[in-house]
Protein backbone atom coordinates (compact mmCIF):
# COMPACT_ATOMS: atom_id res chain seq x y z
CA UNK A 1 0.00 0.00 0.00
CA UNK A 2 1.72 3.76 -1.10
CA UNK A 3 2.46 6.37 1.67
CA UNK A 4 -0.42 9.22 1.16
CA UNK A 5 0.59 11.86 3.13
CA UNK A 6 -1.56 15.49 4.20
CA UNK A 7 1.04 18.72 4.53
CA UNK A 8 0.48 21.64 6.70
CA UNK A 9 -1.39 23.83 3.65
CA UNK A 10 -3.47 20.32 3.26
CA UNK A 11 -2.39 19.25 0.32
CA UNK A 12 -2.65 15.37 -0.32
CA UNK A 13 0.70 14.13 -1.47
CA UNK A 14 0.34 10.87 -3.63
CA UNK A 15 3.97 9.56 -4.23
CA UNK A 16 4.95 9.93 -7.95
CA UNK A 17 4.88 6.65 -9.98
CA UNK A 18 1.72 5.16 -9.06
CA UNK A 19 -1.03 3.89 -10.46
CA UNK A 20 -3.49 3.17 -8.21
CA UNK A 21 -5.00 4.86 -5.36
CA UNK A 22 -6.02 2.06 -2.93
CA UNK A 23 -9.47 1.79 -1.69
CA UNK A 24 -10.11 4.67 1.68
CA UNK A 25 -6.66 6.31 0.73
CA UNK A 26 -7.45 9.71 2.29
CA UNK A 27 -11.19 8.36 3.61
CA UNK A 28 -12.69 11.14 6.35
CA UNK A 29 -9.38 12.90 6.36
CA UNK A 30 -10.93 16.49 7.88
CA UNK A 31 -7.11 17.97 6.96
CA UNK A 32 -7.25 17.31 3.65
CA UNK A 33 -8.76 20.48 1.04
CA UNK A 34 -7.05 20.13 -1.94
CA UNK A 35 -5.20 17.65 -4.21
CA UNK A 36 -3.63 17.23 -7.47
CA UNK A 37 -3.49 13.81 -8.58
CA UNK A 38 -0.40 12.75 -10.53
CA UNK A 39 -0.63 12.15 -14.26
CA UNK A 40 -0.26 8.10 -14.61
CA UNK A 41 -2.71 7.11 -12.35
CA UNK A 42 -5.28 4.94 -13.83
CA UNK A 43 -7.62 3.68 -11.26
CA UNK A 44 -9.23 5.87 -7.29
CA UNK A 45 -10.30 2.82 -5.61
CA UNK A 46 -13.29 2.44 -3.71
CA UNK A 47 -14.01 5.23 -0.68
CA UNK A 48 -10.38 6.95 -1.77
CA UNK A 49 -12.09 10.31 -0.51
CA UNK A 50 -14.97 9.48 0.66
CA UNK A 51 -16.10 12.17 3.76
CA UNK A 52 -13.35 14.50 2.86
CA UNK A 53 -15.32 17.49 4.31
CA UNK A 54 -13.08 19.96 3.95
CA UNK A 55 -11.83 19.08 0.40
CA UNK A 56 -12.69 22.07 -1.27
CA UNK A 57 -10.19 21.73 -5.11
CA UNK A 58 -9.37 18.21 -7.15
CA UNK A 59 -7.35 17.96 -10.27
CA UNK A 60 -8.10 14.53 -11.90
CA UNK A 61 -5.50 13.65 -14.71
CA UNK A 62 -6.55 12.62 -18.10
CA UNK A 63 -4.46 9.25 -17.45
CA UNK A 64 -7.47 8.22 -15.14
CA UNK A 65 -10.06 5.33 -16.45
CA UNK A 66 -11.67 3.98 -13.52
CA UNK A 67 -13.71 5.71 -10.48
CA UNK A 68 -14.70 3.23 -8.06
CA UNK A 69 -17.64 3.25 -5.97
CA UNK A 70 -18.10 6.40 -3.14
CA UNK A 71 -15.07 7.72 -4.03
CA UNK A 72 -16.15 11.00 -3.34
CA UNK A 73 -19.25 10.77 -1.32
CA UNK A 74 -19.63 13.55 1.19
CA UNK A 75 -17.22 15.78 0.29
CA UNK A 76 -19.42 18.64 1.33
CA UNK A 77 -17.20 21.29 -0.13
CA UNK A 78 -16.43 20.27 -3.68
CA UNK A 79 -17.64 22.68 -6.02
CA UNK A 80 -16.40 21.51 -9.15
CA UNK A 81 -15.25 18.70 -10.94
CA UNK A 82 -14.18 17.99 -14.49
CA UNK A 83 -14.08 13.80 -15.92
CA UNK A 84 -11.63 12.93 -18.44
CA UNK A 85 -11.57 11.97 -21.58
CA UNK A 86 -10.00 8.20 -20.74
CA UNK A 87 -12.43 7.21 -17.87
CA UNK A 88 -14.95 3.88 -19.17
CA UNK A 89 -16.32 3.05 -15.60
CA UNK A 90 -17.82 5.49 -12.77
CA UNK A 91 -19.43 3.17 -9.91
CA UNK A 92 -22.61 4.10 -8.12
CA UNK A 93 -22.62 6.77 -5.47
CA UNK A 94 -19.45 8.07 -6.51
CA UNK A 95 -19.98 11.69 -5.97
CA UNK A 96 -23.28 11.31 -3.92
CA UNK A 97 -24.29 13.79 -1.21
CA UNK A 98 -21.53 16.32 -3.20
CA UNK A 99 -24.34 19.33 -2.27
CA UNK A 100 -22.42 22.24 -2.95
CA UNK A 101 -21.17 21.44 -6.89
CA UNK A 102 -22.42 23.63 -9.42
CA UNK A 103 -19.85 23.40 -11.97
CA UNK A 104 -19.98 19.80 -13.42
CA UNK A 105 -18.22 18.63 -16.90
CA UNK A 106 -17.02 15.45 -18.90
CA UNK A 107 -14.55 16.47 -21.38
CA UNK A 108 -14.92 16.28 -25.09
CA UNK A 109 -13.98 12.75 -26.61
CA UNK A 110 -15.18 9.85 -23.65
CA UNK A 111 -16.50 7.60 -25.72
CA UNK A 112 -18.85 6.57 -21.94
CA UNK A 113 -19.56 10.15 -20.75
CA UNK A 114 -20.69 12.85 -21.64
CA UNK A 115 -22.42 16.57 -20.30
CA UNK A 116 -23.90 17.10 -23.74
CA UNK A 117 -25.45 20.41 -24.24
CA UNK A 118 -23.13 22.49 -21.57
CA UNK A 119 -26.37 20.53 -19.36
CA UNK A 120 -23.74 21.00 -15.78
CA UNK A 121 -23.89 17.45 -15.47
CA UNK A 122 -23.09 14.03 -16.35
CA UNK A 123 -25.01 11.56 -18.09
CA UNK A 124 -23.74 7.96 -19.13
CA UNK A 125 -23.91 7.98 -22.97
CA UNK A 126 -25.52 4.61 -23.92
CA UNK A 127 -28.06 4.28 -21.16
CA UNK A 128 -29.14 8.15 -21.54
CA UNK A 129 -29.26 7.95 -17.47
CA UNK A 130 -28.11 11.14 -15.81
CA UNK A 131 -25.75 10.01 -13.14
CA UNK A 132 -24.88 13.48 -11.32
CA UNK A 133 -26.56 17.17 -11.64
CA UNK A 134 -26.24 19.84 -9.55
CA UNK A 135 -28.52 23.19 -8.81
CA UNK A 136 -27.30 24.57 -11.99
CA UNK A 137 -28.19 21.23 -13.71
CA UNK A 138 -30.55 22.16 -17.07
CA UNK A 139 -31.50 18.26 -17.78
CA UNK A 140 -31.70 17.53 -21.73
CA UNK A 141 -34.50 16.14 -23.63
CA UNK A 142 -32.64 12.71 -24.80
CA UNK A 143 -32.09 11.86 -20.84
CA UNK A 144 -34.39 8.68 -20.33
CA UNK A 145 -33.60 8.15 -16.31
CA UNK A 146 -32.44 10.07 -13.59
CA UNK A 147 -30.37 7.74 -11.76
CA UNK A 148 -29.22 6.59 -8.30
CA UNK A 149 -28.32 9.46 -5.86
CA UNK A 150 -28.00 11.90 -8.99
CA UNK A 151 -29.18 15.05 -7.16
CA UNK A 152 -28.69 13.69 -3.24
CA UNK A 153 -28.51 16.59 -0.85
CA UNK A 154 -28.10 18.95 -3.55
CA UNK A 155 -28.04 22.87 -2.26
CA UNK A 156 -30.12 25.58 -3.84
CA UNK A 157 -31.64 23.66 -5.45
CA UNK A 158 -35.13 24.58 -5.84
CA UNK A 159 -36.84 23.27 -8.80
CA UNK A 160 -35.87 21.46 -11.97
CA UNK A 161 -37.78 20.98 -15.10
CA UNK A 162 -37.65 17.03 -15.87
CA UNK A 163 -38.51 16.68 -19.47
CA UNK A 164 -40.78 14.30 -21.36
CA UNK A 165 -38.33 11.88 -22.28
CA UNK A 166 -37.18 10.64 -18.93
CA UNK A 167 -39.03 7.13 -18.24
CA UNK A 168 -37.66 6.84 -14.68
CA UNK A 169 -36.75 8.62 -11.41
CA UNK A 170 -34.46 5.78 -9.12
CA UNK A 171 -33.45 5.60 -5.72
CA UNK A 172 -32.36 8.47 -3.50
CA UNK A 173 -32.47 10.68 -6.41
CA UNK A 174 -33.31 13.95 -4.96
CA UNK A 175 -32.71 13.02 -1.36
CA UNK A 176 -32.33 15.35 1.21
CA UNK A 177 -32.98 18.42 -1.31
CA UNK A 178 -34.09 20.45 1.29
CA UNK A 179 -34.18 23.88 -0.96
CA UNK A 180 -36.68 21.67 -3.38
CA UNK A 181 -40.33 23.23 -3.11
CA UNK A 182 -41.70 22.08 -6.12
CA UNK A 183 -41.29 19.31 -8.69
CA UNK A 184 -43.51 18.63 -12.00
CA UNK A 185 -43.20 14.91 -12.75
CA UNK A 186 -43.91 14.46 -16.83
CA UNK A 187 -46.53 11.70 -17.75
CA UNK A 188 -43.96 9.99 -19.66
CA UNK A 189 -42.27 8.96 -16.17
CA UNK A 190 -43.54 5.47 -15.47
CA UNK A 191 -41.36 4.87 -11.79
CA UNK A 192 -40.10 6.97 -8.83
CA UNK A 193 -37.60 4.96 -7.23
CA UNK A 194 -37.07 4.20 -2.69
CA UNK A 195 -36.61 7.23 -1.04
CA UNK A 196 -36.39 9.51 -4.85
CA UNK A 197 -37.69 12.98 -2.75
CA UNK A 198 -37.42 11.62 0.91
CA UNK A 199 -36.50 13.92 3.27
CA UNK A 200 -37.29 16.76 0.91
CA UNK A 201 -38.70 19.29 3.87
CA UNK A 202 -39.87 21.95 1.92
CA UNK A 203 -41.14 20.42 -1.15
CA UNK A 204 -44.51 21.82 -0.39
CA UNK A 205 -45.98 21.14 -4.55
CA UNK A 206 -45.58 17.73 -6.50
CA UNK A 207 -47.81 17.41 -9.84
CA UNK A 208 -47.88 13.60 -11.36
CA UNK A 209 -49.28 11.60 -13.79
CA UNK A 210 -52.83 10.52 -13.75
CA UNK A 211 -51.83 6.95 -14.31
CA UNK A 212 -49.90 4.11 -14.95
CA UNK A 213 -46.85 5.38 -12.44
CA UNK A 214 -45.06 3.37 -9.96
CA UNK A 215 -43.89 5.06 -6.84
CA UNK A 216 -41.94 3.47 -4.02
CA UNK A 217 -43.53 3.20 -0.64
CA UNK A 218 -41.16 5.57 0.61
CA UNK A 219 -40.33 7.76 -2.18
CA UNK A 220 -41.78 11.16 -0.65
CA UNK A 221 -41.29 10.15 3.27
CA UNK A 222 -40.04 12.65 5.37
CA UNK A 223 -41.48 15.66 3.29
CA UNK A 224 -43.84 17.39 5.70
CA UNK A 225 -45.29 19.73 3.52
CA UNK A 226 -46.89 17.70 1.02
CA UNK A 227 -50.61 16.41 1.18
CA UNK A 228 -51.48 13.54 -0.44
CA UNK A 229 -53.57 15.42 -2.81
CA UNK A 230 -51.22 17.99 -3.30
CA UNK A 231 -52.41 19.89 -7.09
CA UNK A 232 -51.64 23.61 -6.10
CA UNK A 233 -53.18 26.28 -5.48
CA UNK A 234 -54.72 28.80 -7.84
CA UNK A 235 -52.97 32.15 -8.19
CA UNK A 236 -53.31 35.12 -10.80
CA UNK A 237 -50.22 35.88 -12.70
CA UNK A 238 -49.46 39.11 -14.21
CA UNK A 239 -46.52 39.34 -16.75
CA UNK A 240 -45.20 41.57 -19.34
CA UNK A 241 -43.67 41.24 -22.44
CA UNK A 242 -42.09 42.96 -25.30
CA UNK A 243 -40.90 41.35 -29.12
CA UNK A 244 -40.95 41.91 -32.95
CA UNK A 245 -43.70 40.77 -35.32
CA UNK A 246 -43.62 43.32 -38.56
CA UNK A 247 -43.24 45.79 -35.79
CA UNK A 248 -42.39 46.46 -31.99
CA UNK A 249 -45.10 44.69 -29.84
CA UNK A 250 -45.58 45.02 -26.15
CA UNK A 251 -48.31 44.51 -23.58
CA UNK A 252 -49.63 42.82 -20.04
CA UNK A 253 -51.35 39.67 -19.57
CA UNK A 254 -53.02 38.06 -16.61
CA UNK A 255 -53.09 34.33 -15.84
CA UNK A 256 -54.85 31.93 -13.82
CA UNK A 257 -52.37 29.48 -12.87
CA UNK A 258 -51.91 26.98 -10.24
CA UNK A 259 -48.37 27.34 -7.98
CA UNK A 260 -46.85 24.76 -9.76
CA UNK A 261 -47.39 25.77 -13.16
CA UNK A 262 -46.22 29.00 -12.22
CA UNK A 263 -42.83 28.10 -10.49
CA UNK A 264 -41.98 26.22 -13.82
CA UNK A 265 -43.27 29.17 -16.10
CA UNK A 266 -40.41 31.33 -13.82
CA UNK A 267 -38.56 28.64 -13.98
CA UNK A 268 -38.34 28.63 -18.18
CA UNK A 269 -38.69 31.67 -18.69
CA UNK A 270 -35.36 32.09 -16.52
CA UNK A 271 -33.41 29.27 -18.90
CA UNK A 272 -34.45 30.82 -21.85
CA UNK A 273 -33.05 33.99 -20.97
CA UNK A 274 -29.73 32.44 -19.62
CA UNK A 275 -29.45 30.50 -23.47
CA UNK A 276 -30.26 33.67 -25.09
CA UNK A 277 -33.90 32.91 -26.42
CA UNK A 278 -35.30 34.96 -28.45
CA UNK A 279 -38.61 33.41 -29.05
CA UNK A 280 -39.68 32.52 -25.58
CA UNK A 281 -42.89 31.08 -26.94
CA UNK A 282 -41.36 28.57 -28.76
CA UNK A 283 -39.56 27.30 -25.93
CA UNK A 284 -42.02 26.86 -23.61
CA UNK A 285 -43.97 24.62 -26.20
CA UNK A 286 -40.68 22.32 -26.53
CA UNK A 287 -40.52 22.15 -22.59
CA UNK A 288 -43.83 22.70 -20.95
CA UNK A 289 -47.25 20.94 -21.07
CA UNK A 290 -49.55 21.66 -23.71
CA UNK A 291 -52.58 22.65 -21.71
CA UNK A 292 -50.31 25.01 -19.56
CA UNK A 293 -48.77 26.32 -22.91
CA UNK A 294 -51.76 26.80 -24.99
CA UNK A 295 -53.22 29.44 -22.21
CA UNK A 296 -50.19 31.18 -22.00
CA UNK A 297 -50.48 31.12 -26.05
CA UNK A 298 -53.85 32.24 -26.32
CA UNK A 299 -53.58 34.82 -24.01
CA UNK A 300 -50.51 36.53 -25.29
CA UNK A 301 -52.07 36.19 -29.25
CA UNK A 302 -54.90 38.02 -27.75
CA UNK A 303 -52.97 40.35 -26.64
CA UNK A 304 -50.92 41.01 -29.46
CA UNK A 305 -53.86 40.94 -31.73
CA UNK A 306 -55.70 43.93 -29.90
CA UNK A 307 -53.03 46.05 -28.24
CA UNK A 308 -50.78 46.37 -31.33
CA UNK A 309 -53.08 45.35 -34.10
CA UNK A 310 -55.76 47.77 -33.49
CA UNK A 311 -52.94 50.99 -34.14
CA UNK A 312 -51.73 48.92 -37.17
CA UNK A 313 -55.12 48.62 -39.00
CA UNK A 314 -56.20 52.20 -38.21
CA UNK A 315 -53.38 54.03 -39.80
CA UNK A 316 -51.53 51.94 -41.98
CA UNK A 317 -53.85 49.46 -44.11
CA UNK A 318 -51.17 48.34 -46.31
CA UNK A 319 -48.32 47.15 -44.07
CA UNK A 320 -51.18 45.02 -42.55
CA UNK A 321 -52.74 43.50 -45.11
CA UNK A 322 -50.27 43.43 -48.42
CA UNK A 323 -52.78 41.49 -50.57
CA UNK A 324 -56.09 42.93 -49.43
CA UNK A 325 -58.20 45.68 -51.79
CA UNK A 326 -59.67 48.83 -49.88
CA UNK A 327 -63.18 47.46 -50.20
CA UNK A 328 -62.45 43.92 -48.82
CA UNK A 329 -60.91 45.97 -45.76
CA UNK A 330 -63.93 48.11 -45.54
CA UNK A 331 -66.38 45.25 -45.18
CA UNK A 332 -65.10 43.59 -42.66
CA UNK A 333 -65.13 44.91 -38.82
CA UNK A 334 -62.51 45.61 -36.58
CA UNK A 335 -62.56 42.03 -34.77
CA UNK A 336 -62.78 40.48 -38.24
CA UNK A 337 -59.65 42.67 -39.01
CA UNK A 338 -57.20 41.83 -35.81
CA UNK A 339 -58.51 37.92 -36.04
CA UNK A 340 -57.29 38.23 -39.71
CA UNK A 341 -54.06 40.09 -38.94
CA UNK A 342 -52.85 37.42 -36.56
CA UNK A 343 -53.60 34.76 -38.60
CA UNK A 344 -51.22 36.27 -41.10
CA UNK A 345 -48.50 37.33 -38.72
CA UNK A 346 -48.77 35.01 -35.62
CA UNK A 347 -46.16 32.51 -37.66
CA UNK A 348 -43.68 35.30 -37.78
CA UNK A 349 -43.12 36.12 -34.17
CA UNK A 350 -39.44 36.04 -34.10
CA UNK A 351 -38.40 37.63 -31.41
CA UNK A 352 -40.43 37.32 -27.76
CA UNK A 353 -39.40 37.89 -24.30
CA UNK A 354 -41.15 38.16 -21.26
CA UNK A 355 -39.75 40.73 -18.56
CA UNK A 356 -41.71 40.41 -15.79
CA UNK A 357 -43.61 38.13 -13.43
CA UNK A 358 -45.47 38.89 -10.36
CA UNK A 359 -48.14 37.81 -8.35
CA UNK A 360 -51.11 39.83 -7.95
CA UNK A 361 -52.55 40.12 -4.35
Amino acid sequence: MAEYKINKKGEGIIPQGETYIDDGAFKRSKKLKSIVIPDGVTYIGRDAFSECTNLKSIVIPDSVEYIGSMAFQGCIELTSITIPEKVEKILPYTFADCGNLSSIRVAEGNKYYDSRNDCNAIIETESNTLLLGCNRTVIPNTVAKIGVSAFSRCKNLTSILIPKSVTSIESGAFFACRDLRSINIPESVVSIGKEAFARCENLASVSLPENGIEIAKDAFEGCPMLTSSDKGDKVIVNFTYEGQLAFAIEGECTLEMTSKDLELFKQLNQQAKDEGVDDVLAYFKEHMEESLYNDIDCEISYMVSYNDAKECIKHNISDCFEDMSQDEFDSMTEDELIERFLDDNIDGLYEFRIEKIEIRE
